[in-house]
């Protein structure tokens, strides 16, 4: 149960970011295709604001 709870806050974190849209569903990394600004400066604002 704790899988499935964590697995649906990566996608309802990863999706906004990467595809601009409100969602808990997980997509493949080939679907997306992001700026290479925000591939690096995603996790580098994760980082940063989590301590």
């Amino acid at each position: 149960m704790a899988a499935l709870a964590l697995l649906r806050l990566i996608g309802l974190i990863t999706n906004p970011v990467f595809r601009q849209c409100i969602s808990t569903s997980l997509i493949a990394p080939g679907e997306a295709r992001p700026a290479w600004r925000l591939v690096l400066g995603a996790p580098a604002l994760g980082v940063w604001s989590s301590g």
